[in-house]
């Protein structure tokens, strides 16, 4: 989960990443990364950090990415990119635009995160960190699954060229269940084409399509929301919140992140009613309680329960 001022502010690196001593150069920019790929027959590798607020991010940064052993692994066999969100530190609003568009697209809710993308800037494969930090060695190791997944999904493609009907349905929808959910919409033509397929909806893609372009554009609402919360337009913010919270359409996992970030935030902050602010925590928590950020939820519950003791 973000950090109170990372959910408020969240914005996006000036410049490339400090080069580090190792000699592994890393990009600010993804097509300049795929056009280099694609010449050097290379994978384009993402990653996506929080290094000045979130502690797992600093360490995957410091201890993994920039150190000599990575560089080694990394340098025949990727372009790198770093895209970081510091924070509270002031940077271009066209950078800030290019990093949080990158997130959307690749619907990046975990930091840090490293993402794998071909030689035609298509992503397939996603490493996290999150709060199990691994050394060099074993990001390697996860890193070198991720070549595996590719040759799959490059198979079941391949298989598909020469398949009809639900034989080339099944296939397809293989194939894109290889790709992690996040990065399963970058895969939408190959998903529109499978429900087309499937009108009875056999394999189950109608569905899942339907969840994860209700999740892009409730993700987008999100960030109109945090906009106003930035500049302090706190009044539109709270309407823009309460209209969200009343859809039936809300995802579980989007009525947990409006209620913790913004719904507490107006009650514990400025309304000054930590009583409320807690029953709302916990109707979050209540919301999706197996997500990734419930047992954070739950630290947070039991430090407030002294308010309504």
């Amino acid at each position: 989960m973000l950090s109170s001022a990372a959910s408020l502010v969240f914005c996006c690196t000036v410049c490339v990443a400090d080069e580090p001593q190792t000699g592994l150069v890393w990009l600010e920019n993804v097509e300049q990364a795929v056009q280099q790929a694609k010449a050097e027959n290379k994978v384009v590798l993402a990653s996506f950090l929080g290094p000045d607020w979130d502690a797992s991010s600093r360490a995957v940064r410091e201890d993994v990415l920039h150190s000599q052993e990575f560089a080694e692994y990394a340098k025949p066999r990727f372009v790198c990119v770093e895209i970081s969100f510091p924070g509270l530190r002031p940077v271009s609003p066209e950078r800030c635009k290019y990093n949080i568009d990158l997130k959307n697209r690749f619907q990046v809710d975990t930091y840090p995160s490293l993402i794998l993308l071909d030689v035609n800037g298509m992503p397939y494969a996603q490493v996290d960190g999150g709060s199990a930090i691994l050394d060099a060695h074993e990001w390697i190791g996860q890193l070198q699954l991720t070549f595996r997944v590719k040759e799959k999904f490059d198979a079941l493609m391949q298989d598909a060229q020469s398949s009809r009907g639900m034989t080339r349905a099944a296939l397809l929808a293989h194939g894109v269940e290889l790709i992690p959910e996040n990065l399963q919409l970058c895969y939408e033509p190959v998903m529109r084409e499978i429900v087309k397929i499937d009108p009875e909806d056999i394999l189950g893609f109608a569905k899942k399509l339907d969840k994860l372009v209700r999740h892009r554009d409730q993700s987008a609402m999100l960030d109109l929301l945090r906009d106003l919360v930035r500049d302090q337009k706190f009044e539109e913010a709270d309407v823009m919140v309460d209209k969200m919270l009343s859809s039936p359409d809300l995802l579980p996992e989007m009525r947990q992140k409006l209620l913790a970030r913004y719904q507490m935030h107006r009650y514990a902050v400025r309304k000054r009613d930590m009583r409320k602010a807690y029953e709302i925590l916990k109707a979050a928590y209540d919301a999706a309680p197996s997500s990734e950020m419930a047992p954070k939820l739950k630290e947070q519950l039991a430090r407030m329960r002294i308010y309504v003791e």
